[in-house]
């Protein structure tokens, strides 16, 4: 009897779909979001670790993993931002992330526990981040470069911008410099007073989208993301000069450095490239991902990737020749095809979604539906 009443559902549900217009519409007030499906949780962008603690971004969320056991990871806590993160990193007790035009401050002291304690806004969209002392740097996409006093976490506030050098993707400091990249060139700009910056050199590249940028002592390595790293010395901020390039391959987006290595998140793929002889980097082991590699950052020999939509991966380095795959934390994938209509019966909900077919969903548990059953067209 059961099966012959959801059969008559379907039919239902379908007439309702070949003449929408005979659902009236209504108005509903005080509505409370409790939960999605199809939607996905987004996609894994950015990432940082300090000892066997991770943090990394999942759409609107920050999440937090220990990785004691790397073949066994185990989620500790999360947060809720407002919107899609592109780029944390930790200084002290405090995540510092971007969100859109905002900048969030999250207690992770207790990593069980994260809160959020204060933000700001910023003209621009939020493309990367760096952290000096109490002031954050945000490379703000059209914005420019944002410089915000966290000293108070509580109450953040800019206190100055550079927003004419162009669209920002990335920015790393060293000493008191920010190294800013912005399309065809990287800015350098003093910062040994952040409320009034200065520029005061600039490298420019072959090409016209230089990604990221990451400086340790005399030298910064460049994402040049058509091409692999571009190495420059920059011991004189002010007249930087070309030292060296390695072809990673297309898509080259961020690069962390630890010891001789340099781990760069290059597309399809993970690539340690050997960076003993700034001037003659060599290339040495690659791992496959599953989707994007678009942002990298080393632990205790591992290194962990954002995958995009396939989440974050956690590599074993212990050789540099041959990286393996040690764990995955995998996301929940968006719904193939467009919801168009939907009809509820109790506690199952049937979906259209267009020419990928009919879904039915259980939403007995409106916070956490989950799918039972699908009908490809």
């Amino acid at each position: 009897m059961k099966c012959k009443k959801h059969f008559l559902n379907v039919i239902l549900f379908y007439l309702l779909l070949l003449n929408p217009f005979l659902i009236n519409a209504q108005e509903f007030d005080n509505f409370t979001y409790l939960g999605n499906y199809g939607k996905g949780e987004g996609q894994c962008k950015a990432v940082f670790t300090l000892g066997t603690i991770t943090y990394y971004s999942v759409g609107e969320k920050i999440k937090i993993a220990d990785f004691s056991d790397p073949a066994q990871p185990v989620a500790l806590g999360g947060v809720t931002l407002e919107a899609t993160i592109e780029d944390l990193v930790r200084s002290g007790n405090y995540i510092y992330a971007v969100a859109d035009g905002q900048m969030y401050v999250v207690n992770v002291q207790n990593p069980t526990a994260p809160s959020i304690v204060g933000s700001t806004t910023f003209t621009g969209y939020g493309e990367g981040i760096a952290t000096k002392s109490t002031y954050v740097f945000v490379a703000a996409g059209d914005g420019g470069l944002s410089i915000i006093d966290a000293s108070t976490p509580t109450a953040p506030i800019e206190v100055a911008k550079v927003d004419t050098i162009g669209y920002t993707e990335g920015v790393s400091v060293s000493g008191n410099y920010a190294y800013v990249a912005a399309g065809s060139k990287v800015s350098i700009i003093n910062i040994s007073n952040p409320s009034a910056p200065i520029c005061t050199g600039e490298i420019t590249g072959p090409t016209d989208y230089f990604q990221s940028v990451t400086v340790r002592g005399n030298y910064a390595y460049i994402c040049d993301y058509g091409v692999g790293i571009q190495i420059v010395n920059v011991s004189n901020p002010t007249t930087p000069a070309f030292v060296s390039s390695f072809a990673s391959g297309y898509r080259a987006t961020r690069v962390q450095l630890d010891g001789n290595y340099a781990y760069v998140a290059n597309g399809d793929s993970m690539k340690i490239v050997d960076v003993t002889d700034p001037a003659a980097p060599i290339g040495k082991g690659a791992i496959t991902v599953t989707e994007r590699a678009v942002s990298v950052w080393v632990g205790v020999s591992h290194v962990f990737v954002a995958d995009r939509n396939s989440g974050l991966k956690c590599i074993n380095i212990t050789n540099p020749m041959t990286p393996v795959l040690a764990s995955s934390i995998n996301i929940e994938a968006s719904a193939s095809g467009s919801a168009y209509g939907v009809f509820v019966d109790g506690t199952e909900a049937y979906i259209a979604y267009g020419s990928a077919g009919l879904r039915i969903v259980n939403v007995a548990s409106p916070g956490s539906p989950n799918l039972l059953g699908q009908i490809s067209l």
